[in-house]
């Protein structure tokens, strides 16, 4: 009798076990998978993402609400049933019907001429870290590209402004590599990830930037797709830049 009881025992907390973690996969609607997707228990606020094959595992209990998010698709959320504990479960994610248009700097056709080129772009100071870094010191007129999440700026002048065709050349490399870098990270890690971790939304983007002046090795992870990497570095940066914000508003 007592065997039996302990075998019960055992029983019982293999299922209560089972039952705290939820596997799943998130795909698009024509069955393809989606990587880093946000994926959040509200009721814990716990936060994983899918991988590569859209596939995640999250602690859950019955009726927790789990939502999925991603940019560019339209937000799910499901509550948790018993059966859902029993097989992975797929969801599947329907792009978000309002698009906004995204304009990129490298996609323009510059002419070379500064005062028409200019006029194409939006004013505003440029971040001497930034500057600094792309090599672009010399404040003439500062031009804006606007990139859906990127927002990257750099000094349009200083590229054109009296400099070897190969030194020309060179800054304006930089400069879209740059860009690139940082449009690769906003492409693959959602708003709401940094969010979540304190960032403001309108602030995303500038985080981005700083994390790539800050820590210049991201680049040659983005090269080589080291994606955890990345992640480690950004997730480092955070409370540097939640500090530097901070200053900025006492």
């Amino acid at each position: 009798m007592k065997k039996l009881f302990l075998v019960l025992i055992i029983l019982g907390s293999n299922i209560v076990t089972a039952q705290s973690l939820f596997s799943g996969k998130v795909e698009t609607e024509e069955g393809l998978s989606i990587g880093n997707v946000l994926v959040i228990n509200l009721k814990t606020n716990e936060k994983v993402n899918t991988d590569e094959n859209g596939k995640f595992t999250i602690s859950a209990k019955l009726q927790d609400e789990i939502r999925f998010v991603k940019k560019g698709y339209d937000r799910v959320s499901h509550v948790v049933k018993s059966a859902d504990f029993q097989e992975e479960k797929c969801f599947r994610l329907q792009k978000s019907t309002v698009v906004i248009e995204e304009v990129v700097i490298s996609r323009l056709k510059l002419t070379g001429n500064l005062a028409k080129d200019s006029k194409t772009l939006d004013k505003e100071d440029v971040n001497a870290k930034i500057q600094k870094s792309l090599g672009t010191e010399t404040i003439e007129k500062q031009v804006r590209s606007i990139s859906g999440s990127a927002g990257i700026s750099f000094n349009m002048a200083s590229l054109f402004a009296g400099k070897k065709k190969k030194e020309q050349k060179q800054r304006l490399e930089k400069y879209e590599q740059f860009q690139n870098n940082a449009t690769w990270i906003s492409e693959r890690v959602d708003s709401e990830y940094f969010v979540s971790k304190g960032i403001p939304e309108v602030k995303v983007a500038e985080f981005i930037q700083f994390s790539l002046t800050q820590k210049p090795e991201v680049a040659g992870y983005i090269k080589t797709n080291n994606f955890p990497k990345i992640m480690t570095a950004l997730d480092q940066l955070i409370p540097v830049y939640l500090k530097k914000i901070e200053k900025k508003t006492t």
